[in-house]
């Protein structure tokens, strides 16, 4: 079986992404984004923009993909870091957040209380494949 966030190769990971923004774009859910992947060098390719939302959410995404095989369309690639950070009319909800080991070894999101303040009794941490995908992301943000 394979891992959700195991390596893919460019091109798919690319249609896999545009064809989940169209859904979100499609049940109006998504108002606008700017999400652009943009080769960094060093065999990395940074996902990073914003997506705007109903009800002024705000999803504000940094996510590092690195080529761990192959070149061009078909190289294959992994993510090795990413931040996801959600705000409502102008207040932090969560962040989620890839491992950084002088801080957080572990995959983890930061929840925030109704004023937009870190709640510190609210980390929740993840194991290496259980943390959400952007799409996982945009559906707990728009909700059942």
């Amino acid at each position: 079986m394979a891992l959700k966030h195991g390596p893919l190769p460019l091109d798919r990971y690319e249609h896999i992404h545009t064809n989940a923004m169209a859904r979100f774009h499609a049940d109006g859910f998504v108002r606008h984004d700017d999400l652009a992947f943009v080769p960094v060098g060093g065999g990395t390719i940074r996902l990073s923009g914003t997506i705007e939302c109903e009800r002024q959410i705000v999803l504000e995404v940094t996510k590092f993909l690195t080529i761990v095989g192959g070149a061009g369309a078909t190289s294959l690639v992994q993510t090795s870091w990413y931040k996801y950070r959600a705000t409502e009319r102008g207040r932090d909800r969560f962040r989620y957040c890839s491992p950084h080991p002088a801080h957080r070894p572990h995959h983890h999101k930061h929840v925030h209380d109704a004023n937009g303040d870190e709640d510190q009794s609210k980390l929740i941490t993840f194991g290496n494949d259980d943390w959400p995908t952007l799409g996982a992301v945009i559906q707990e943000l728009r909700g059942p």
